[in-house]
């Protein structure tokens, strides 16, 4: 069994609340004391968060992090060295492409990744929309890939480049309406009646989330960019709904590895094979 360290703790710390600098503070000084150059990043991410996004000290601390070596995503280096040794063991296992969105008429994501994005995109284009991105959604793109393979049909990729003003906008549900969505969902899901569940609100629709991918018949996986579910994921189509087990969510990379150890499963291939006759 892995025995936690001090620097384990810290790190845990930062991770239970990715946007407390107090957290980040405190392991930047850890570091600093043992001579860390990583200490000096996570320092100039806690300044970061000491600001309001968008306004002038905001930007000047975003580009002193932007000056820093670039480090994005050390808090989950671990889990997504794991998640990137779990990608490679689904591509060695599915040799036919059989789980669902590897492979469709000539098409699918084929187990490949586009490589991840350099520090210096992001840090454009969270300065271009005056928002940080969620810290693991982040991570990922930085340490893993952009876009291709994940659930459904695949991660769509982010595009630095491209102005979404629509990203910025306040997302819609409230925490009470995201609260009692889930529960009709959980309802819904034992009568199979799913008309007492609210239908996508026409103001809710592309406000303040960032589709991750395709999960077909018109629905997509959305990530929340800002408010009290930042970091939360939510299915978007006819209904709008948050995707959580029980009553808290989980995060981006909970999502993505969740679907890799559904597919990891001895016999999932095969089972699925058999159902679908492919």
């Amino acid at each position: 069994m892995h025995r936690m360290t001090e620097r384990d703790a810290l790190i845990s710390a930062v991770r239970a609340n990715p946007t407390d600098r107090t957290a980040r503070l405190v392991f930047a000084d850890w570091l600093d004391e043992r001579d860390d150059p990583l200490g000096g990043y996570v320092r100039a991410e806690a300044e970061v968060l000491a600001h309001e996004p968008g306004s002038g000290a905001w930007c000047t601390a975003l580009l002193r992090l932007r000056d820093q070596p670039p480090n994005g995503g050390w808090e989950y280096a671990t889990d997504l060295a794991r998640v990137a040794q779990k990608i490679e063991q689904l591509r060695e296992l599915d040799t036919a492409r059989r789980v669902f969105g590897a492979r469709w008429a000539d098409a699918g994501h084929e187990y490949r990744l586009n490589a991840p994005l350099a520090e210096a995109d992001v840090f454009y284009f969270e300065w271009r929309h005056e928002f940080s991105l969620p810290s693991e959604y982040r991570a990922f793109l930085l340490r893993v890939g952009n876009g291709r393979v994940g659930p459904n049909y695949g991660l769509h990729v982010l595009d630095c480049s491209a102005h979404r003003p629509e990203l910025q906008a306040p997302f819609g549900p409230t925490v009470a309406e995201a609260d009692a969505i889930a529960a009709a969902v959980r309802v819904a899901r034992e009568t199979r009646d799913w008309k007492p569940v609210p239908k996508m609100r026409r103001e809710w629709y592309r406000r303040g989330y960032l589709p991750l991918g395709d999960a077909g018949h018109g629905d997509n996986t959305v990530l929340v960019l800002n408010g009290p579910m930042r970091g939360e994921l939510w299915a978007e189509g006819r209904w709008f709904v948050p995707i959580r087990d029980g009553k808290r969510a989980g995060g981006f990379l909970a999502w993505y590895e969740e679907w890799l150890d559904q597919w990891l499963a001895p016999g999932a291939i095969a089972r699925w094979k058999k159902a679908t006759g492919n």
